[in-house]
């Protein structure tokens, strides 16, 4: 316990300190062979890092925390207390480290891309290791033994991979960062959506940082905590705020981006469809539990896939006649009576198109032929074929549209001619390419759309045709689009499309309950978050 006490006393101090300089307009010096200029918001964060030793950075995404934990590693390289950076993150943020350290230090990386077989080479003269959460997962013996021969900056990117939940990626994630971490010389987390679903997913990403010290007490009472009190406690909180820096979109100045609520009636048969998916599910949270939070907190598991597939009746009811491995899913759990059975069998068969498809595909198109580009989200699968069919039958050329989803490779290292890499190049080097459909697991993390390598404005507009409960995904895929570089009169919209009832008098049409709820969970999840990282300004959408 004392430990514990010492140790977030040094943290205070050390933060104290550091704002204390920084608001005299004092600043580290970085090195000579730093040679990007630091924004001005951007040089608080890299003090802090580098006063803090083993810190965090919470930026929103588009802000420059890759360059901001480049700066205070030269800081770090120059006092020889690390000799490399060990990058553990989504491999979609390879290119981008490797990017961004050539601007920073004005010369090529020299990179090791690590897989199963070149852990344990020897290497020299190396300023980045790159490795997924998986490879780190799989191989925690081999990666202590790499930090146990390198003098390491060990850095977690999009930290919240490593979250608590019920999940059993992430908490094995959680387990091996920890357990490899005291191995670690220095170590930082870098975020834009650290706890996007729970305020307690934060502590496995602090324990990182101080492995075996709980200085945020244990993983019990701060969940506890959090939990009933919806908010993180004043002694944690002043620890964290010691901890982390957050430049927030007010930071940036950017425009605020517009959000345009679409609501699109049902044709009668998916309206039977949703209508018997919904009564079944509504009818089963209800017995497992009577309480409203409650049932909308059991999202995972069985709960889970009960809720996901409302989201697809809503969305497209083709989907429940499919398997769905991303959510882990089987057709044949889809319960319900056989007379809607039977209509989902026929909606497939049939070849029926949902009208918020079609009214999706049409703003795509418009907002194409007025010259801009678009990218369109969906969380499933099918969806992304269904809509470049329907893209197509509505005289969109093939060369107008590129598509990214989980079954995209992911790199030059998984198919040199085709991967997620090139094509996200290809729409935005090439003007030919108009739409983007993606899923945003494939697709939102460590990803920039809104500008090229020229600094031209790439893209503006995103259509949201559905969404889950995922607020990290969501949050992410909006960051895609409205980060820094664009222009201050760059006007960037959200389409958000939502399923309706029909109705016969022309009175303003009905939201189905599914895609209201969705909305009022990412609303409240995100406002939960900025909340507790101290945004001054909630989500703009919060009026929709």
């Amino acid at each position: 316990h004392d430990s514990i006490t010492q140790q977030r006393e040094s943290i205070v101090q050390s933060g104290l300190e550091t704002r204390t300089r920084n608001s005299e307009g004092n600043f580290v010096k970085l090195p000579d062979t730093f040679i990007r200029k630091l924004l001005d918001y951007q040089k608080p964060s890299v003090d802090r890092l580098y006063a803090v030793g083993n810190g965090a950075n919470f930026s929103v995404p588009g802000s420059g925390k890759t360059t901001i934990a480049l700066a205070a590693y030269s800081l770090m390289k120059q006092a020889k207390q690390v000799d490399c950076i060990l990058v553990i993150s989504p491999r979609p943020a390879f290119m981008a480290w490797e990017d961004e350290f050539e601007a920073c230090f004005g010369r090529l990386a020299n990179t090791v891309r690590l897989c199963g077989d070149n852990i344990l080479e020897t290497h020299e003269n190396i300023d980045i290791f790159l490795s997924t959460y998986q490879l780190m997962s799989s191989r925690p013996n081999e990666f202590t033994a790499f930090l146990q021969n390198h003098k390491t900056l060990m850095i977690l990117d999009e930290s919240h991979y490593i979250k608590n939940g019920n999940k059993i990626k992430s908490t094995a994630y959680a387990k091996v960062a920890r357990d490899i971490a005291p191995f670690a010389t220095k170590r930082m987390i870098l975020s834009g959506t650290p706890c996007p679903q729970a305020l307690y997913d934060l502590w496995s990403q602090i324990e990182f940082l101080y492995p075996n010290q709980q200085i945020l007490g244990s993983f019990d009472h701060f969940k506890h905590y959090t939990k009933v009190h919806d908010r993180i406690s004043p002694q944690d909180n002043d620890t964290l705020r010691n901890l982390y820096t957050r430049i927030t979109k007010d930071d940036l100045n950017l425009p605020d981006p517009n959000f345009v609520e679409i609501d699109v009636a049902m044709d009668s048969r998916q309206e039977q469809i949703y209508d018997a998916i919904e009564v079944k599910v509504v009818e089963q949270l209800q017995r497992e539990s009577s309480v409203e939070n409650a049932k909308m907190a059991y999202f995972r598991g069985d709960r889970g896939g009960k809720i996901i597939r409302m989201i697809q009746a809503a969305s497209n009811p083709a989907l429940l006649t499919r398997n769905d491995f991303e959510f882990d899913l089987d057709s044949t759990k889809v319960l319900v009576d056989t007379e809607t059975s039977e209509l989902i069998e026929n909606y497939t068969k049939y070849g029926h198109v949902p009208h918020k498809l079609m009214e999706a595909c049409k703003k795509a198109i418009e907002i194409a032929v007025s010259g801009e580009k678009v990218v369109l989200w969906t969380s499933f699968l099918h969806n992304i074929d269904m809509i470049e069919t329907q893209l197509l039958k509505q005289n969109v050329k093939k060369n107008e549209v590129l598509k990214i989803d989980g079954r995209v490779p992911k790199d030059d290292e998984e198919d040199k001619q085709y991967n997620r890499e090139r094509i996200i190049k290809a729409f935005k080097e090439n003007p030919n390419y108009k739409i983007l459909i993606a899923t945003p697991p494939s697709c939102s993390e460590s990803v920039s759309l809104h500008i090229n390598s020229r600094g031209e404005t790439v893209c503006k507009n995103a259509i949201y045709f559905d969404r889950t409960f995922n607020a990290a995904h969501y949050i992410q895929s909006k960051d895609r689009i409205h980060r820094i570089g664009i222009k201050d009169d760059t006007e960037v919209t959200y389409w958000i499309f939502k399923s309706a009832y029909h109705t016969e008098d022309g009175n303003e049409s009905k939201t189905c309950y599914i895609d209201d709820w969705t909305h009022n969970r990412l609303q409240r999840k995100e406002e939960r978050m900025l909340r507790a990282l101290g945004d001054e300004k909630l989500t703009k959408d919060s009026d929709l």
